[in-house]
């Protein structure tokens, strides 16, 4: 599909900020979890040059790639390949089987771990689902209206 894209950083440094950021938000009780948006966007590249750990951070700057979901069971995957300026691995968004028009992409990311997260991830994730899944309905319904030659989404229709 495309390569993962964003900032490069050090592994320790983003997660200080991070941490800084829950704190800032929280309250002091709060820099381990849960997770704050701005984490939700970086996915790990290798060690790097010093050891400290390199992550693609995406939430400011990046390609589309940054917006395929999170999920527990994804239908795709990171392929890692080639080495980008900080000697960390560069990262290839790959399906992992044959995709649906309109199915939403997901990948695992591998960072949420503790308990506390994946319970609000999880969450979070059936909420978006049930304000969507009307409006991704109504999508697959004109796009099968389309397919059957009814005139559905962008077709003339019957003359």
């Amino acid at each position: 599909l495309g390569e993962y894209t964003g900032e490069v950083r050090r592994y320790d440094t983003w997660v200080e900020e991070i941490k800084a950021r829950k704190v800032a938000a929280r309250g002091p009780d709060a820099s381990c979890s849960p997770y704050i948006p701005e984490e939700l966007y970086a996915a790990w590249t290798g060690s790097g040059p010093t050891g400290a750990g390199v992550v693609i951070d995406a939430f400011a700057v990046g390609n589309a790639m940054r917006f395929i979901n999170c999920s527990c069971s994804p239908n795709c995957y990171f392929e890692q390949f080639g080495k980008g300026a900080e000697n960390h691995v560069r990262l290839e968004v790959m399906t992992k089987r044959q995709i649906q028009p309109f199915e939403q992409l997901s990948v695992d990311y591998g960072w949420y771990y503790d308990d506390a997260t994946l319970v609000e991830v999880r969450g979070q994730a059936v909420a978006a689902y049930s304000r969507d899944s009307s409006a991704l309905q109504t999508l697959a319904n004109a796009f099968s209206a389309q397919e059957a030659g009814s005139g559905g989404v962008g077709g003339a229709g019957p003359a």
